[in-house]
């Protein structure tokens, strides 16, 4: 798939396109799977510092699980599919704090 924004009419269409990415990035070369806990807006900026190092290739909010996935590749050209976890009592500060920095480093294809 070329870059860009897309609209998927339901969740199956949107997971076989993941799948496939997935299948594309596991024969070229490696993708870690990470998963994070984030709880607080200390653990959020610290990431945030490490991600600024990095190239942000992809990333999904689910506001309603509090997770965001991205896809990055770091500077040694690794590529790192993260879940972050956000506990529900507090997801507020800091999924709203990760969430933005993250629509702040979009980049938007047309």
């Amino acid at each position: 798939m070329k870059q860009g924004i897309y609209i998927f009419n339901n969740e199956t269409d949107f997971l076989k396109v993941l799948k496939e990415i997935a299948n594309h990035y596991t024969e070229k070369q490696d993708l870690h799977h990470l998963y994070k806990f984030l709880t607080s807006a200390t653990a959020v900026k610290q990431e945030i510092d490490y991600l600024n190092t990095c190239k942000l290739n992809s990333y999904q909010g689910f506001k309603t699980d509090a997770v965001i996935k991205i896809n990055i590749t770091d500077k040694y050209n690794c590529n790192y599919l993260i879940s972050y976890l956000f506990n529900h009592s507090n997801s507020n500060g800091a999924y709203y704090l990760f969430y933005k920095y993250l629509r702040k480093r979009e980049n938007i294809y047309i």
